[in-house]
């Protein structure tokens, strides 16, 4: 007698549930040099690559306030009025300085939600009003007629234009997490500024210290990180702007093995980690996982045929399957 190894199937991804029909080997079956078949279910697990998955959730922004440009025109003499409709600064001389124009804008509103924080300039006749982001877009208005050119009333060409609309700032958040990892020590780089080896599993709080001590910009203040369910979120102030995406360090990050679980087969009580074997009549055989990952188990021909039944949960491990014949001489 001769055993004669009958490879088939080899590097099977396992998926739930599948079937294996032995047929590769019914030749052998049918010219009867084989009496019996060995099952060898090696279960040499391919392992997963070590990974970060990143998603940049909002890309910062730092806002666009809300900018209005304002001349005279040919006014010569005269006073104007500006603000909203319910609260005008009014009598104001049509040179009035950047300073004092300020003031006035500031005082409206009794100086609440932002007003005290208008800021004025002048260049070349041509006055630039900046509100704060607080105040989004406010509906400033002008009134001209009270303008004069020669002494004469003014047929008005002083202009107020919104020259920038206001748009909101927005927050950059940005999530990550690991995938088959185990242990070790990783790095995450912003622009050219990267931190020392931080651990797999470091805890919100010292993330956010580490980041805040990147840079200069950086600070406790303006970057936030929160943890759930292994997901990190960074939150940067929107006074950061786009912080871009960050790259990350992971060589140093050990890779988890990616295990294979069967569903337990019960040969008699007590008993389990089976695969079910069964041959092309049905009967059902079964080959113990050992702690090195393999089984065997030996299955009587009775037909031209024989399949392999088994099932198994999570990641499709990668396995090898070997028939050996027991061939007569």
């Amino acid at each position: 007698m001769a055993t004669e190894s009958l490879r088939f199937h080899e590097n099977v991804i396992l998926t739930d549930n599948e079937r294996i029909i032995a047929s590769d080997v019914s030749d052998e079956i049918r010219a009867g040099r084989a009496a019996g078949i060995i099952l060898f279910v090696d279960a040499t697990i391919a392992q997963e690559t070590a990974a970060v998955e990143f998603e940049e959730e909002a890309v910062g922004y730092a806002g666009q306030a809300a900018v209005f440009e304002l001349t005279m025109g040919s006014a010569d003499g005269g006073t104007f009025e500006i603000g909203i409709e319910d609260d005008m600064a009014t009598a104001l001389a049509y040179d009035i300085s950047a300073a004092n124009l300020q003031v006035a804008l500031r005082a409206i509103n009794s100086g609440a939600d932002g007003w005290n924080e208008v800021t004025v300039s002048l260049a070349t006749g041509t006055y630039t009003i900046t509100f704060p982001l607080a105040l989004e877009q406010p509906a400033l208005v002008a009134d001209f007629s009270g303008l004069t050119d020669g002494g004469v009333a003014l047929e008005t060409d002083a202009t107020l234009t919104n020259t920038e609309e206001y748009a909101a700032a927005v927050d950059a958040v940005q999530s990550f997490y690991f995938e088959h990892i185990s242990g070790g020590t990783f790095t995450i780089t912003y622009g050219t500024d990267t931190s020392t080896d931080l651990a797999y599993n470091i805890s919100a709080a010292d993330l956010k210290t580490a980041i805040a001590g990147l840079n200069e910009t950086f600070t406790t203040d303006n970057v936030a990180v929160t943890l759930a369910s292994g997901v990190y979120t960074i939150t940067f102030d929107s006074a950061l702007g786009d912080v871009g995406e960050p790259e990350f360090g992971i060589a140093s990050l050990t890779q988890a093995a990616v295990g294979v679980t069967p569903v337990p087969k019960v040969k008699q009580p007590g008993t389990e980690n089976w695969f079910e074997i069964k041959d092309a009549e049905g009967n059902s055989y079964f080959a113990k996982i050992t702690e090195t990952g393999k089984a065997s188990a030996y299955i009587p021909l009775t037909g031209d045929e024989f399949r392999v039944d088994y099932t198994v949960e999570g990641d499709s491990p990668l396995i090898d399957l070997m028939v050996s014949g027991t061939l007569k001489s």
